[in-house]
């Protein structure tokens, strides 16, 4: 309780100090083995030197307001990185980036604005930049995240639904709402071997994604055993440990 205490009260002025970094996370096409993109992972390494991960520090942005300027800073310093990784890439084979978006921005009505600021000022294309939003950030006002999500399109950038299926979204609203991916909660892949009926849900995720026309990533692969069982399901994009650790 103390360390956490120690914590909050070093999380105001983390941002000024610079000790916010961003690690990367590969996401394959497993098809060909090509990378197509890099999931941008929020760490803090206080003043200490401790590196903490999001869940000793996010609730506490989120509950302050802080996730706001923080998050501006993950957006930029993504767009950077995309930059640097799409400069020697070959056309049409340009590497994503994924940033997560909190419920918080996007209840901002002038994030489309700096979203298109941002984009200029870094040199950043935006069909580089993926937009990941929670199902559970979606809520409860639907008809006002589909709006924010229509406009943050209008910006160029692509949206992934994350974590689909742990949240409380209707499937009526996959008809409406405006996205281009989908990416699956990874409670699935752990539970693919100990639960009966996983693996008929996984097919029928991906069966949708393709009626639908969405790209579809299936998050948690952790073992070559996952990735074979997933291919044959008819996935075609994974993310985990076994296609590579953030870093």
């Amino acid at each position: 309780m103390h360390h956490a205490l120690i914590l909050q009260s070093e999380l105001p002025d983390a941002l000024q100090r610079n000790e916010f970094v961003l690690h990367y996370q590969p996401i394959m096409d497993v098809s060909d083995g090509r990378v197509t993109g890099h999931e941008a992972l929020l760490r803090w390494r206080d003043r200490r030197g401790v590196l903490h991960d999001p869940a000793a520090f996010i609730r506490n942005a989120e509950e302050t307001g802080l996730i706001v300027p923080i998050g501006h800073w993950v957006l930029e310093q993504a767009m950077h990185h995309a930059v640097a990784c799409n400069q020697a890439q070959p056309a049409g084979q340009a590497i994503a980036v994924h940033v997560n978006l909190s419920a918080s921005q996007l209840r901002l009505s002038e994030l489309p604005g700096q979203l298109r600021q941002l984009l200029e000022r870094t040199g950043a294309r935006a069909e580089w930049i993926v937009l990941e939003i929670t199902e559970d950030a979606l809520q409860p006002d639907m008809d006002a995240s589909i709006r924010s999500l229509s406009a943050l399109r209008g910006a160029g950038t692509r949206i992934a639904i994350n974590s689909f299926g742990s949240g409380q979204s209707s499937l009526s609203h996959l008809g409406i709402m405006p996205f281009d991916m989908i990416k699956t909660d990874r409670s699935f892949v752990k539970t693919m071997g100990t639960h009966g009926h996983t693996q008929d849900i996984l097919r029928l995720i991906a069966d949708l994604g393709q009626q639908l026309g969405k790209d579809v990533i299936i998050e948690g692969v952790e073992t070559q055993a996952e990735q074979h069982r997933l291919t044959a399901l008819g996935f075609r994009y994974m993310q985990g440990f076994h296609i590579g650790r953030p870093a």
